[in-house]
């Protein structure tokens, strides 16, 4: 699924960019949004949370605010307890898109 992001003010640091805690709010807003898009109005999220056991994010180039960026979300792997879940956060540069964060 794809997930439009809007850059906030408050997600900048002091070197211009986004920090890098904010990615992980980043990919749970697109998770919500990827749940929501298959299970709709039928999940109870007061009653079926969902735990995390393991994030990794590996930054390959800065999210600057205003520009225009999303993340594409999959579910790349099913286990009986478990999901795991892939994340690319992309923006449009000239020309076409830069690939600046995958988890």
């Amino acid at each position: 699924s794809k997930y439009e992001i809007e850059v906030r003010f408050r997600d900048i640091d002091a070197m211009g960019h986004v920090n890098n805690a904010v990615y992980l709010s980043y990919f749970e807003q697109a998770r919500i949004g990827f749940f929501n898009a298959i299970v709709d109005d039928k999940w109870d999220w007061n009653k079926l949370g969902v735990l995390l056991a393991r994030n990794e994010i590996n930054y390959l180039a800065p999210l600057l605010l205003n520009e225009k960026a999303w993340i594409e979300t999959r579910c790349s792997k099913m286990g009986e307890k478990s999901l795991t879940f892939e994340y690319e956060i992309k923006k449009e540069i000239k020309g076409g898109e830069q690939l600046i964060t995958t988890g």
